[in-house]
């Protein structure tokens, strides 16, 4: 099981004992240690546990797709940065062949290859 799900199975446990959202952070804690989820997150999901919610799932969301973070961009991208690492965003948006934006190439950057922000 996901561990994110698994905390979450947790969490509704506690609820149903009748532990406090306090009481349910600190158990977390004990036993998942720095992988614990955050605080504001395990409030978010005890209190809709406390309103009957049952699925440990998080609820389907409408839109469109991202579209950004296709295999092929982030290949392209990565295959661009490599050639020369002190490429800035703007250059490698430039240089790709789909056209990216900076923001893409930003995105692709940040949240696929690892690079600071």
């Amino acid at each position: 099981m996901d561990l994110k799900l698994e905390q979450r199975a947790n969490i509704k446990f506690c609820v149903k004992l009748g532990k406090s959202v306090t009481e349910t952070l600190e158990m977390l804690k004990q036993a998942y240690g720095n992988k614990a989820m955050r605080r504001a997150r395990c409030f978010e999901w005890h209190s809709r546990f406390k309103r009957d919610r049952t699925p440990l799932e998080d609820a389907e969301r409408s839109g469109r797709p991202s579209t950004s973070t296709t295999p092929e961009n982030v290949e392209e991208i990565e295959r661009i940065v490599r050639q020369d690492r002190r490429t800035t965003i703007k250059e490698v948006a430039e240089a790709s062949e789909g056209g990216h934006s900076a923001q893409t190439t930003s995105t692709v950057a940040r949240w696929q290859m690892g690079a600071p922000s």
